[in-house]
């Protein structure tokens, strides 16, 4: 008795009526844990950060937006990957990179730029290292007495990592459990905190790789929702620009391409999408057409109120 050799189709089959030809349906796409739509989100938020950092600091020179802020080129991965998911309830701990975070949080382009604004004109003194761990543990503290599920983060930068305040926070959060998140941009001075001491846990991630911090954020922002307590994401990168406003790159390695290309996370973002079928360079044109168009609307709007000695 011969065995009937079985022959797997190339394509599901289907019938779309009786006596109809039948149709090959397309194949089904890899199972992804990120939709199509967030990865685009995602690009599409990085491109917008990158270009509100550039037009703010390219009117630092002479203008009310002179403020002593370091570039947040390159974090975008960091910033976007852990901002894009945030609740209008939860809270952003100010630095002075995390205008751009708020933006990607929700708040309105206008409103970003005036607070700028009002910190210049009002000459607000510069936050001391550690004040923003410090008010992002208050803040954490706060939700967890209230019993809410909001979390707080904190993105601290190298001298807020490397205060003696920041290792109080840290032990403080983990002590208590509380909901929130510590983000460190590339800094080397936390290697010396004892995280086995402090009851945090630090996750390493690449952070020229929006889609591993976003990944690392998710767990970590469910993770502090549930009331499991604390994290500090340490994201890995290197600035195009320098620290300040101005000046040489203070983070570049020398193992690094000469240009930086290879460690920009919107590059990398790019080729990702290219892989996955779903990079257009009209989407890229689009993306920065409209947003040229708000944030040209958005400086006109404070200069009007800068020139009229209004600040709302």
């Amino acid at each position: 008795m011969k065995r009937k050799q079985l022959v797997m189709p190339k394509a599901t089959m289907t019938k779309k009526r009786p006596g109809a030809a039948a149709e090959a349906q397309p194949a089904k796409k890899a199972f992804s844990l990120i939709s199509d739509e967030k990865l685009l989100s995602l690009y599409a938020a990085m491109i917008k950060c990158r270009m509100l950092d550039e037009r703010l600091r390219g009117a630092f020179a002479g203008n009310w937006l002179k403020v002593d802020s370091a570039s947040a080129a390159v974090d975008e991965a960091a910033l976007v990957g852990v901002a894009i998911d945030l609740l209008a309830e939860d809270t952003i701990s100010p630095s002075n990179r995390e205008f751009t975070a708020r933006f990607v949080k929700g708040a309105p382009l206008a409103g970003v730029i005036h607070a700028l604004k009002r910190a210049r004109i009002r000459k607000s003194p510069p936050l001391a290292p550690g004040s923003v761990s410090l008010i992002a543990t208050g803040l954490a503290l706060a939700n967890r007495i209230q019993d809410t599920k909001n979390i707080a983060v904190a993105f601290l930068g190298g001298e807020s990592a490397a205060s003696g305040s920041c290792t109080e926070a840290l032990h403080f959060a983990g002590v208590n459990q509380l909901p929130i998140l510590f983000v460190s941009h590339n800094s080397q001075q936390i290697e010396g905190i004892d995280f086995k001491t402090i009851g945090v846990p630090c996750i390493t991630v690449d952070g020229n790789d929006v889609v591993a911090v976003y990944r690392v954020a998710c767990e970590a922002i469910t993770h502090a929702r549930k009331g499991n307590g604390p994290t500090l994401i340490e994201c890995k990168s290197f600035a195009l620009h320098g620290g300040k406003s101005r000046g040489p790159s203070l983070r570049k390695q020398p193992e690094q391409a000469k240009d930086g290309s290879g460690n920009d996370p919107i590059v990398n973002m790019e080729t990702y999408l290219a892989g996955k079928g779903l990079f257009r360079k009209e989407f890229k044109g689009e993306i920065t057409a409209a947003f040229t168009r708000d944030l040209d609307a958005a400086l006109e709007s404070a200069e009007r109120q800068t020139s009229t000695g209004k600040v709302k």
